[in-house]
């Protein structure tokens, strides 16, 4: 069927090779500060200010007016929001980023979005320092950003537009594979067990973590075996996870699910304050336990975790969780960390 299509589009190419040009129309939305600098919030407005003065001055691009494109999108500046705003409004391209400052440092990325197949197609990106040569780098990057989208977007007409049918279904396939995204990794699990009279038990397992995420909605699975150093056949620990990203690539919202020693749901909050680099924070409950006299004691359960991909694909992901339970009629307070080696992939 795929091939079929394909030959319907070149033949429709040779019949109808018009060429009426069209400019293409951009909409253009504030910047993300991602590290919420107010003393430099002006730059998510400037940046796309300055890039919209270089486009209209090319002649081969219509940028449409701010009010009009922030109304659409009711002053959101994510992927999602940018996309749904530029159908709505009828513009070819959206201009999407973000820029994020530590000190006197300040990382600027910009991405132009083709709006019919949502696909990143110019993106470009300085580095610099926020002093008087800041007026500079944003001249520089956004001569830059107009230089590639005159050359890789230039007017449409009738002929290239059907040329493109054939380039985008393929495009439009390997954009549908880097969607699907998986992590899988092995590590090491550390259970510490307090009882009332100082006495303690340790026990230690290998844990093996594998995952799958399908646009903003994300699922993992991770288990540890039997602890050696803990004399119960019940020491085991599986967490089932499922989250959701509402922000992307910033902010998540995950539970995870721990069974058969105990039946505890938590909800975790997750954050990503600079690329590859998740801090995640949670609470939950104990409502059910698989030791007869091991009951819960209402006492909230916490997690907290942080993972840093600090080479590429691989790094690392450190979590603790704590619980306390009534055993015996005495209350024992649990201590579970894990360190675990992880990857991640797009497929």
């Amino acid at each position: 069927m795929r091939y079929f299509i394909i030959i319907i589009a070149l033949s429709a190419s040779l019949f109808a090779a018009t060429n009426t040009a069209r400019i293409r129309t951009v909409a253009l939305f504030p910047l993300m500060n991602l590290a919420g600098s107010g003393q430099l919030s002006h730059l998510a407005t400037s940046i796309p200010n300055s890039l919209s003065v270089s486009l209209v001055n090319t002649g081969v691009f219509t940028v449409l007016p701010k009010d009009r494109v922030s109304a659409a999108a009711s002053g959101r500046s994510d992927l999602e929001a940018a996309l749904a705003a530029g159908r709505q409004l009828s513009a070819d391209i959206v201009i999407i980023g973000s820029y994020h400052t530590f000190m006197n440092a300040i990382d600027i990325n910009l991405e132009a979005v083709d709006v019919k197949t949502a696909r990143v197609v110019v993106t470009e990106g300085s580095r610099g320092k926020t002093g008087i040569e800041l007026f500079d780098i944003i001249e520089a990057l956004s001569a830059r950003m107009v230089k590639r989208m005159t050359t890789e977007l230039p007017p449409l007409d009738e002929y290239r537009v059907e040329k493109n049918v054939v380039r985008v279904e393929d495009v439009y396939i390997n954009d549908l594979r880097k969607d699907h995204k998986f992590v899988c990794g092995i590590g090491y699990s550390e259970e510490f067990v307090w009882w009332p009279n100082d006495y303690a038990t340790f026990g230690t397992s290998i844990r093996f973590v594998g995952g799958y995420g399908y646009g903003p909605i994300f699922f993992e699975f991770s288990g540890a075996p039997q602890f050696i150093g803990i004399d119960s056949d019940y020491v085991s620990d599986v967490n089932v996870r499922a989250g959701w990203h509402f922000i992307a690539e910033t902010l998540a919202v995950r539970f995870d699910f721990h069974f058969p020693f105990t039946f505890t749901l938590l909800a975790n909050v997750l954050w990503t304050p600079v690329k590859r680099l998740t801090l995640s924070a949670g609470a939950g409950y104990t409502f059910a336990t698989a030791m007869p006299d091991l009951r819960a004691t209402g006492v909230p359960n916490l997690k907290a975790g942080v993972e840093w991909l600090f080479l590429g694909e691989y790094g690392i992901r450190v979590e603790a969780y704590f619980g306390m339970y009534d055993l015996f009629g005495e209350l024992v307070t649990d201590l579970l960390v894990t360190e675990t080696f992880i990857m991640r992939f797009d497929f």
